[in-house]
């Protein structure tokens, strides 16, 4: 939980990144969108630097997405085995 929310607030910080999650919620992952880069692109450039990330659809999230007006978001969710440095 702690991890998620130093990431939270770090990703608050991207210029055009929107976080959804509430940082007060006892959530496992954390979902965001940028607003000039697509969700496949930032999964695939995290990919490349041995981040692992998904991007999410709707076949996955289908009421959070269309209650928001989009098609793919991108979701972290740190395992146990995850560090600051990662």
């Amino acid at each position: 939980a702690e991890m998620l929310r130093r990431l939270g607030a770090n990703l608050c910080g991207v210029p055009d990144l929107t976080v959804f999650e509430d940082e007060e919620a006892a959530v496992a992952f954390l979902t965001f969108q940028h607003a000039h880069v697509s969700a496949d692109a930032i999964v695939g450039e995290m990919a490349a630097n041995g981040i692992a990330i998904a991007s999410v659809g709707l076949d996955y999230a289908r009421w959070e997405l269309e209650a928001r007006g989009l098609t793919k978001i991108v979701r972290v969710a740190p395992h146990i085995y995850t560090t600051d440095h990662d």
